[in-house]
């Protein structure tokens, strides 16, 4: 009878340090981000902002917390392209995605429509 509570007790032990384990490693990889206002971006994000991409108006923000440190999210237009900048709070560029008013990304044969049929080849009707 020993024998049996103390194998008990160790797979209870061990369930609670896996699930521990779990808990641990999901708030490690998540990220959290939040809206912030303009206003309290650091200039040197809004520079960078501005110097990658000339003529921009920024429209709106965000913050990241990441395993690799804060990320700002800056988007704004020029003309009918939108933008999104991620910059760290140095400065650097990350990365810059830019998406048209026409650019759909259900549009996966790249012909304008959401429609994914191949329409130069439409099927017949019999």
């Amino acid at each position: 009878m020993k024998t049996k509570s103390v194998s008990v007790i160790k797979a209870f032990v061990i369930i609670a340090v896996v699930a521990a384990c779990i808990t641990l490693s999901a708030a490690w990889f998540r990220e959290v981000e939040r809206d912030i206002p303009l206003s309290e971006v650091p200039e040197e994000v809004i520079a960078a902002a501005k110097a990658e991409i000339l003529g921009i108006t920024l429209t709106e923000a965000e913050i990241e917390e990441t395993r690799r440190g804060l990320i700002y999210e800056i988007e704004g237009f020029v003309d009918d392209t939108e933008y999104e900048i991620e910059i760290t709070p140095d400065g650097e560029i990350i990365e810059v995605e830019v998406e048209d008013e026409h650019d759909d990304d259900d549009d996966e044969d790249h012909d304008g429509d959401d429609d994914d049929d191949d329409d130069e080849h439409p099927e017949e009707e019999e």
